[in-house]
């Protein structure tokens, strides 16, 4: 699966609690050695400070996704981070995203699990 499907199919299969004001990426190498993306939401959000995430409020029931697309393949992981992030704010611009609870989210971010976090929205 795509990545764009695996957030479409997110989108459509959840509804979280109108709480949950922020939703975070986080990206991680897998024991083969791939990129795995995961999505969290929180209830709380801190500009400013990245510590909101260890605020898990809300998973998706298919939280993990693999990256194993064209082009991510052999990349050094601060181009893989770009690329994912590219993808994510392509996703903000669409009919999808606009109509699903993404678009309720004070910020949404990405980044590596012992990163800092790049800001979607």
């Amino acid at each position: 699966m795509k990545l764009e499907e695996w957030l479409y199919a997110i989108s459509d299969a959840e509804t979280p609690d109108n709480s949950i004001i922020a939703y975070h990426f986080g990206l991680f190498e897998n024991l083969e050695g791939s990129a795995t993306l995961y999505l969290v939401g929180s209830a709380v959000f801190h500009e400013g400070d990245d510590d909101w995430i260890a605020n898990v409020d809300f998973e998706p029931q298919d939280n993990y996704h693999t990256i194993v697309e064209i082009g991510f393949e052999g990349l050094p992981w601060d181009e893989i981070l770009e690329k994912v992030r590219i993808k994510l704010t392509e996703f903000t611009g669409t009919d999808k995203f606009r109509h699903s609870f993404f678009s309720n989210a004070q910020a949404i971010t990405l980044g590596f699990d012992e990163g800092d976090l790049i800001r979607i929205i």
